[in-house]
């Protein structure tokens, strides 16, 4: 899309758009997102990096109780966003890449029906982004809602956010904290609640095995770049078992069918 970007300014440490400026000298300031009536939250990545987003998740929910919208995909939805105090969760419709890697489609968190999605989620004042990518189908789902303020990691946003050298769940906490900057990452730290029919689930998997025995759950796979060559976990696999008989291996993912041989 053809976005024109313009150089930031700075306000209180985070820069803010000449866009966000012409709002400011109309009455428009921070202390108001607090007090949004149809805040959206948006965050679209691996199960990994969403369980990292929590704490940022749990943070706004507590600040927007019972009026956020959460806009994801399924599988984080059900698995660790469903306890939060949300008005709604929006799915994400996925956009399956023409790339294949070992004959399995992959699919980017940034494409999806934008479309689609902002008709789901209808009315929007404020827009909050944790995601550390952009991509035209952001922007295309920014430019449909039409919010009032939005904010984010970059500078297409009214209100850019800059967490040089953050580890990733402080990144996505400090578009929280934009919100209350009072917010302590510490108060909204720990485990996810998992649902029920995960825990029963799992229970279903262990009892599987054996009496006694003891298991080791792998996830192998992610981005192409970031993957390790399959031979090399088919022989760390093989000798570690060698050495731990009373272990067994749980492969997690969806991209190493090779590991089947061990």
């Amino acid at each position: 899309m053809g976005h024109m970007y313009t150089p930031n300014q700075q306000h209180n440490g985070l820069e803010v758009s000449p866009r966000a400026e012409g709002k400011r000298a109309s009455g428009w300031g921070r202390p108001e997102l607090s007090q949004a009536e149809n805040p959206v939250v948006f965050f679209s990545n691996g199960i990994g990096d969403s369980l990292l987003s929590l704490p940022s998740l749990r943070a706004l929910s507590t600040l927007f109780a019972g009026r956020l919208t959460l806009v994801c995909h399924r599988i984080p939805s059900q698995l660790c966003y469903f306890a939060l105090n949300l008005q709604r969760i929006v799915e994400l419709e996925a956009m399956v890449e023409q790339e294949q890697r070992r004959g399995v489609a992959l699919v980017s968190p940034e494409i999806f029906d934008a479309r689609g999605a902002a008709a789901k989620v209808g009315r929007c004042d404020v827009f909050l982004s944790l995601v550390p990518w952009h991509s035209d189908c952001l922007e295309e789902l920014v430019f449909r809602l039409i919010p009032h303020t939005t904010v984010g990691l970059f500078p297409f946003f009214d209100v850019q956010v800059r967490t040089n050298g953050m580890h990733a769940s402080d990144m996505a906490f400090e578009i929280a904290r934009t919100v209350d900057s009072r917010l302590c990452i510490e108060d909204y730290a720990g485990p996810p609640r998992l649902a029920d029919s995960a825990h029963r689930k799992a229970r279903q998997l262990r009892s599987r095995l054996p009496v006694g025995s003891r298991l080791l759950v792998v996830h192998p796979d992610t981005s192409p770049d970031r993957c390790w060559v399959p031979e090399r976990y088919v022989n760390v696999l093989d000798a570690f078992l060698e050495r731990r008989p009373e272990f067994f291996v749980f492969v997690v993912g969806r991209a190493y069918e090779c590991l089947e041989q061990g």
